[in-house]
């Protein structure tokens, strides 16, 4: 093979690499950018799995020096590569794919929705902390409830239970599935359920399907003691319909 073919052939397959990538421009919006990070997901998936990017890199490079000395290898880009999504080791932890853990929560600041109005919690930008905490504070109570495909992108997101400490009587409690933006940030991908001011109800349990389906077991009495009766008990199913979740199964309410 001379070697202006194999130019040919290197610039032929960055030509589509290139072309691959713009294809996927679309128009700014909240729904545009979550249909890219799915997208920024599946591809990052792909290409990790290949090894395709940390060598069409390190040719593009070589083909446009003359090809004067080696080719780089994969271990000479990975800093600069890095150094460009952000400063710091952290930077690594940021991906937009990367899984929510409990202590990635716990260390994170989240945008929370508004609690029923008396609530002593703040909404906004809160740290969470981990039980038992003090009034006024925000616990993860749970992430029993797991993870699921809630919103259809391949990947799980989990769903937690919040509640709100206050000196004495019910805690108020919302839950809500997570997931990352586009700069790998924590973000609130919607609220499942909440307490209600005019019509106080508690979780009793949480579970996730891994089809993406919620389901909250609520409960309208917290006795002293023991456990309330099946009668006390209703099982609520929630989906994502793309811009909140909606109730799908179950009851709305207690009688009476």
């Amino acid at each position: 093979m001379r070697p202006d073919q194999g130019d040919d052939r290197l610039r032929g397959e960055l030509t589509a690499y290139h072309g691959s990538l713009l294809a996927q421009v679309e128009p700014a919006g909240s729904v545009a950018v979550r249909r890219a990070v799915r997208r920024r997901r599946r591809v990052a998936a792909a290409l990790a799995g290949a090894g395709v990017l940390v060598v069409i890199l390190p040719l593009a490079r070589w083909a446009g020096s003359g090809h004067d000395g080696p080719v780089p290898t994969a271990a000479a880009t990975t800093a600069p590569a890095a150094a460009t999504h952000g400063a710091g080791p952290a930077a690594a932890s940021l991906a937009p794919n990367a899984a929510i853990t409990r202590d990635d929560l716990l260390a994170a600041t989240v945008e929370l929705p508004a609690w029923p109005d008396g609530t002593p919690c703040p909404a906004g930008p809160v740290r969470l902390v981990d039980p038992p905490g003090r009034p006024g504070e925000v616990i993860l109570s749970t992430f029993a409830g797991g993870y699921g495909d809630v919103d259809s992108d391949g990947l799980a997101e989990p769903v937690v239970l919040l509640r709100c400490l206050r000196d004495s009587g019910e805690y108020p409690v919302q839950v809500l599935a997570l997931d990352r933006n586009a700069n790998g940030r924590i973000v609130v991908l919607g609220e499942v359920f909440r307490s209600d001011s005019t019509r106080p109800e508690q979780v009793y349990s949480l579970t996730v399907r891994p089809d993406g389906l919620v389901n909250v077991e609520v409960t309208d009495v917290v006795p002293a003691s023991g456990e309330p009766g099946p009668e006390h008990r209703q099982w609520r199913g929630f989906r994502w319909d793309g811009q909140a979740f909606q109730q799908v199964d179950g009851p709305t309410g207690f009688p009476g």
